[in-house]
C-alpha cells in the first residue's frame, strides 16, 4: 500500500540521502518512529508539517501492525520505526512549490517585493536547489 510521510524540504533532502530516523515517543505513539497516512498525504490541518510529500510502499500488514486509531479516527495513520520503513524504497511524491524554474524565480521575486527576506532566501536558498538537485522542475509554463 503506497503511504505518505510530509516533512520539511531540509528532512526530505536527508532521508532520501540516508533513510528515515525515528522520532521521539510522542503522546499518541508510545515509541519512537515516523508517522505515515495512507490513501493521500496529510496537509497541514491534519497536523502535518512541511513542504514535502515522501512516498513509501509499505505492505497493508505492516502499516496495521503500527496503525494507530487514536491518532486521529478520521485518519488512517501508522507510527513505524526507522528500521522498518528503511527496508523499503522512499519516493519523492510531490513538493508544495514545484513548478518551472522561472515560476520559482518569480516567487521569490514577489516575497522580496514584500519584505519577506526569510521565505525568499528559504526559496531560494533551500527549495530551489533541492528540486533542481531531484530533477522536479517543470518546464516552462
Amino acid at each position: 500500500m503506497k503511504c505518505f510521510h510530509r516533512t520539511t524540504t531540509e528532512n526530505a533532502d536527508q532521508i532520501l540521502r540516508n533513510g528515515f530516523k525515528d522520532n521521539p515517543k510522542t503522546k499518541s505513539c508510545d515509541f519512537a518512529g515516523i508517522w505515515f497516512s495512507d490513501g493521500e498525504p496529510y496537509g497541514p490541518d491534519e497536523g502535518a508539517k512541511g513542504d514535502v510529500v515522501l512516498s513509501v510502499e509499505i505492505p497493508n500488514r505492516v502499516f496495521r501492525k503500527y496503525y494507530n486509531a487514536e491518532h486521529n479516527p478520521d485518519a488512517p495513520a501508522a507510527c513505524i520505526p526507522a528500521k522498518i520503513v528503511n527496508k523499503y524504497r522512499v519516493y519523492l511524491y510531490e513538493h508544495d512549490l514545484s513548478g518551472s524554474r522561472e515560476s520559482l524565480l518569480a516567487r521569490i521575486a514577489y516575497f522580496r517585493e514584500r519584505g519577506d527576506k526569510e521565505k525568499a532566501d528559504y526559496v531560494e536558498n533551500v527549495v530551489l536547489p533541492f528540486l533542481e538537485q531531484y530533477n522536479l522542475l517543470h518546464k516552462q509554463e
